[in-house]
Parts: structure tokens; C-alpha cells; sequence
């Protein structure tokens, strides 16, 4: 097969899951396999992917469904991932649609561009709760993606990219991702290895549709919105990162950036939250003091990074030692 789409699944909405694998029949490159992996499903999912199974086998399209307990995303990925065959592969979301070129305008491109590995095509967010839609994704060509990626404001994101295959097995080490349970996602642990040292092409054009809703995967991860629940998302992200780091081809004091990088991160993420408590601000503030002192020799006050203004403006000067260092 060409392409090789893996699609986690776990209690899907039909209308939802409907316009997903409507959008996958109606793409216009068709030498597809079509990778569904339910992720222990507690609903009727399961039943939807097999009629949608019998719709693919009409049309000639290879699918295959895949089973497995409830794990998280990053773990029916890792099951899917023992099994794709196509030339590139993709991870679209099950309650996405994509443009019917979605395919067929990546694989044309790298096709033409022998040198890229890794393609990202512009997206489209839409949200459901008032229906605005806009452009997404953000430009990353003055530091690159790996660098925006890590230490910018680019979306975290995997299914607006196409990758060659034969890459990702370089890259993945036993095609295997860090699983960080139910709740977690697979981001970082694919972009990370995915980019790091490498060229990302970019199409400026919307291929695919991202739908926000309130009980989308990437808002129920987030928990109720409370501040339990926030730093525990973020300190998710900081796991995903960290153990990622790890399976890198970094030395140790690489290793050692990389996770400052993470926690730096994960700081200024959970400085930027509404309502943070004052203990949970003055740990973000004395996190930033020491890395600064670590890297640039700076002293500053924690009192003074507990203004946000300030914390923002310090933040700013680390990130940029950062963007020189990695």
C-alpha cells in the first residue's frame, strides 16, 4: 500500500465517526490501509467500524481493525504501528475529517521532494460550540519545526503531517511510544524523534478539519478545568517529554538540557493558567530562577518572577539561550 493510516478509536460519537471515515473513503488517492484501533470501546464503536469495514472492502480499500483494553491513544498507536505497511504513514484522529487531497497533496510532495521526510499541510480548526472556524497552525520556519515545536507556541499536534515510513522505523525505536495512560496523548513522543534534526515541508493549505467540542479527547484529558487538574495534564506533558528524551540519541548533558527544557516548559505553561494558586506560582517562579542561574548566570529574585510581567519577560530571555543551545 502507499499509505498507511492508523486510527485510534475509543467511544466515538456515529455522526462524529461517520464523517471521518467518509472523509477517508472519499480521498482521492485511494491506494490506502485503513488501520482502525479500538481502544476498548465501551460503546457500540465497535460495531460502527465493522459496518464501515464492510463500506471500505467495497470499494477495494484495505482495513483492518485492530482490538485491544483501554489504554490511551499512545497505546493503539503502538499497536497499529506493529502492523502498517504503506510507503507513509499518518495518524488522523477518529472525530476529524480531512479534505479528500489530504493524502494524495502530501504524498505528491514528498514524492517530488526526495529530500523532505516529513510533510505538514495547514488545518482548519473548527469549533462545534459556535461554529467559527479558523486557520491554525502556526509559521515555523525562522527557528524550524523541532525548535517552535519545543520551545514556541506551534500546535502539538501529528495528524496535519504525513511521514515516510522507512524513516519513522529509524526513528521510533521498536516502533514503540510511551504509553502515559488513558488520558495521555502521543504528540510529543512522535514529533520529538519525528523532527529533531530534521527539515519539516510545509503546504500552505487546509487539508485537514479539527473539531473542537467540550468533550473532545484533548478537553477530557484536561480533566474538569480545575487546577488539580491542569497541572496534572501539564505534568503529563512533562512525562511524555521526559521519558522521550530518553529513548534520543542524546549524551548525558543533552539529556540533561532537554528535561530542563521540559520542566521550562511546563512552567511557563502552568504560569500562563488562570486562577493559579500562589504555593503553585511560586513553584514556577523558583523553577525559572534556578534555570536561569543555570544558564545564563542570571540572578533574579523569585519574589520579582512572581509578577507575570516579569516572570514573562525572564521566560522570554531563557527561551532565547534555549533556541541558540539545542
Amino acid at each position: 500500500m502507499l499509505v498507511s493510516l492508523i486510527i485510534p478509536c475509543y467511544n466515538v460519537n456515529e455522526e462524529k465517526l461517520n464523517r471521518m471515515m467518509q472523509s477517508v473513503l472519499g480521498q482521492i488517492e485511494q491506494r490506502l490501509q485503513i488501520i482502525l484501533v479500538d481502544d476498548g470501546s465501551t460503546d457500540d464503536t465497535l460495531t460502527r467500524l465493522f459496518e464501515w469495514k464492510k463500506r471500505f472492502d467495497k470499494n477495494d480499500l484495505a482495513c483492518e481493525i485492530l482490538r485491544k483494553p483501554n489504554g490511551g491513544i499512545a497505546s493503539a498507536i503502538n499497536l497499529g504501528l506493529r502492523y502498517f505497511t504503506g510507503k507513509y504513514v499518518c495518524f488522523p484522529d477518529a472525530d476529524d475529517a480531512l479534505e479528500p487531497d489530504y493524502i494524495s497533496a502530501m504524498v505528491t510532495y514528498l514524492e517530488e521532494n526526495p529530500a523532505y521526510d516529513v510533510v505538514r499541510c495547514d488545518h482548519t480548526i473548527i469549533n462545534e460550540i459556535n461554529n467559527q472556524k479558523k486557520l491554525a497552525d502556526k509559521d515555523f520556519s525562522k527557528h524550524g519545526f523541532f525548535k517552535t515545536l519545543l520551545l514556541g507556541n506551534l500546535n502539538t499536534n501529528i495528524w496535519p503531517m504525513l511521514f515516510r515510513s522507512d524513516f519513522l522505523r529509524g526513528r521510533i525505536p521498536n516502533l514503540h511510544l510511551h504509553e502515559s495512560g488513558k488520558l495521555g496523548a502521543q504528540e510529543w513522543q512522535l514529533l520529538l524523534p519525528l523532527t529533531y534534526k530534521t527539515e519539516v515541508a510545509y503546504i500552505k493549505k487546509p487539508l485537514y478539519n479539527y473539531y473542537f467540542y467540550l468533550d473532545s479527547h484533548s478537553q477530557i484529558s484536561m480533566g474538569d478545568r480545575s487546577e488539580a487538574s491542569l497541572l496534572a495534564y501539564s505534568f503529563k506533558i512533562r512525562e511524555d517529554i521526559s521519558a522521550t528524551v530518553d529513548t534520543m540519541p542524546f549524551t548525558y548533558e543533552e539529556r540533561g538540557l532537554y528535561r530542563d527544557i521540559a520542566e521550562f516548559r511546563i512552567a511557563c505553561l502552568n504560569m500562563g493558567l488562570d486562577n493559579l494558586s500562589e504555593s503553585a506560582r511560586y513553584t514556577c517562579a523558583i523553577l525559572l530562577a534556578y534555570q536561569l542561574h543555570k544558564y545564563t548566570k542570571s540572578i533574579v529574585k523569585v519574589e520579582a518572577l512572581m509578577i507575570p510581567e516579569r516572570f514573562l519577560y525572564h521566560s522570554q530571555r531563557l527561551r532565547d539561550y534555549f533556541l541558540h543551545a539545542i
